[in-house]
């Protein structure tokens, strides 16, 4: 929603009801395409963390107690994930339910009241999905990331842990000494 500044300053013009009523459609079906896209968005990584946390609280009781601590960090985190995702909720897919209720209710000529509504919509849906985006909620996500690490280090003196990281360092790790050593030898 590239809009949202022009919209925020917007000085509210009100045109003919079949103005109106054309651009309340565009809104209306620009709220409806960005409502598919947030909810097949929340779906996806809902379903990426359910299926995350379940895979790592599995994945617990088939290891030794001492590595199953990393399992529980990586699953409580991989919940919290969810939590948040699901307790902030992308605000554009009430908006456009909001928006299509409003629209049946109008079924009518647009005045300028229905018109003001349906930009206040748009524009409160283009805030949240910049503040989705915006350099604190990836902070916040840095910083979420980190607290895990430090449960890990500092509770636990897990310094080096985690699935992700033992594969990550496994994939990286020089390899072409051992090589050498055997064509030396």
């Amino acid at each position: 929603m590239l809009l949202v500044p022009t919209l925020a300053r917007a000085v509210q013009v009100c045109g003919a009801p079949s103005d109106n009523r054309q651009q309340l459609t565009f809104i209306q079906s620009h709220l409806n395409e960005e409502a598919r896209r947030a909810r097949l968005w929340t779906n996806a990584w809902g379903a990426s963390y359910g299926v995350l946390t379940l895979g790592q609280l599995a994945a617990a009781s088939a290891r030794p107690s001492s590595e199953q601590v990393d399992f529980y960090v990586g699953a409580v985190s991989s919940a919290g994930g969810l939590a948040a995702l699901l307790s902030m909720p992308l605000d554009v897919m009430a908006d456009s339910l909001a928006l299509d209720a409003l629209v049946l209710a109008h079924a009518g000529p647009i005045d300028c009241e229905v018109l003001a509504e349906a930009e206040r919509l748009l524009v409160r849906s283009a805030q949240s999905e910049a503040m989705g985006r915006s350099w604190m909620m990836h902070g916040a996500n840095a910083l979420y990331s980190l607290l895990a690490g430090l449960v890990l280090g500092l509770g636990f003196d897990r310094w080096s842990s985690g699935v992700f990281t033992a594969h990550l360092q496994a994939a990286i790790a020089p390899s072409r000494a051992g090589l050498r050593l055997s064509v030396s030898f």
